[in-house]
């Protein structure tokens, strides 16, 4: 069984945490393994973003809500995850959506951040 990678910002002090995501009646988690020993940390909920099994053009982890560059394009677009096409896709500020998959063999992307940077 293939697990699924979540990063979300921890409620502590706003940094990037990546695991398995947990929600409980208590709050929501993320946790990973280091050492053999299990790791938590309560995340902020609004913040939980998805691995969506590819990198860019640097080898980088993209997750839903990264902000990508499309090389040769003047404009940033989001990762998104569409319940309608049922995948992952990139929204560019035109609002047009392509298939990230697409995108990705067609261009080189470079990831610039995440939308709940500051």
């Amino acid at each position: 069984m293939r697990t699924i990678l979540f990063k979300a910002k921890k409620l502590s002090d706003g940094k990037w945490v990546k695991g398995s995501l947990v929600k409980t009646p208590f709050g929501t988690f993320i946790e990973w393994y280091e050492d053999s020993v299990c790791n938590k940390q309560e995340v902020d909920s609004s913040t939980v973003c998805q691995f969506v099994g590819l990198t860019d053009c640097e080898g980088k982890e993209l997750f839903e809500h990264d902000l990508i560059h499309i090389v040769g394009f003047s404009y940033a677009a989001e990762v998104i995850w569409s319940e309608d096409s049922y995948a992952f896709m990139v929204v560019c500020e035109n609002k047009h959506s392509y298939c990230l998959h697409s995108v990705i063999k067609a261009c080189k992307i470079e990831r610039i951040g995440n939308k709940f940077d500051k």
